[in-house]
């Protein structure tokens, strides 16, 4: 018996062709909607307009706008109409000072950390390789099972193949005769009347 539900028997059916598959996919394409804000189900609430101040969604801009650039250097030269701004030099000063003591700890801490983030990144990479290989394993381990019960189940699903042409064949070599005495017993008949 079969201990769980299989999607589909591919040690049992065979393949599908080029043309059905396309077909498939068509199908599948067809019924795939892109699903946008505005063709939603009636039955969801209509979308909120949005809270955010215009200075909040001018910088949400900017940030999508510059995306994977990283930071952006320029705010942090000085040109000559900035040395009036005296916001903005204390910004330089203290990016420049920050900047520094960063330097610092860099060239004193720097080595070790980048050590051992090495290899705390090497011990990640070991236990992902091993959860990667059991998981293999495990896959392998399913098709073999998988491939033993479809290999198991095909002679019972033969015989019940068989067995079932064989009563269908029956039903209908029943009814061809069933329709063969109807005829000869309306003939037997019609020949007593006359």
């Amino acid at each position: 018996m079969i201990s769980s539900q299989l999607d589909a028997l591919s040690f049992i059916d065979a393949e599908i062709s080029a043309e059905e598959r396309a077909a498939v996919a068509q199908l599948i394409e067809q019924e795939v909607e892109t699903t946008t804000t505005a063709n939603l189900h009636p039955d969801l609430a209509a979308i909120r307009p949005s809270r955010l101040t215009s200075e909040l969604e001018d910088y949400i801009a900017n940030i999508s706008g510059h995306r994977g650039r990283g930071i952006d250097a320029s705010r942090y030269t000085l040109t000559d109409k900035d040395t009036a701004d005296t916001r903005k030099l204390y910004l330089l000063a203290f990016y420049a000072q920050q900047r520094r003591e960063n330097l610092e700890l860099l060239a004193q801490y720097g080595k070790n950390q980048w050590l051992l983030g090495n290899d705390q990144f090497e011990q990640d990479l070991k236990a992902l390789e091993l959860a990667l290989q059991a998981d293999g394993s495990r896959v392998r381990q399913l098709a073999i099972e998988r491939e033993t019960q479809q290999t198991d189940v095909r002679v019972t699903f033969d015989y019940l193949e068989n067995k079932w042409r064989e009563s269908l064949k029956n039903v209908v070599d029943v009814n061809v005769a069933c329709l063969g005495l109807e005829t000869a017993a309306a003939v037997q008949t019609t020949q007593e009347y006359q």
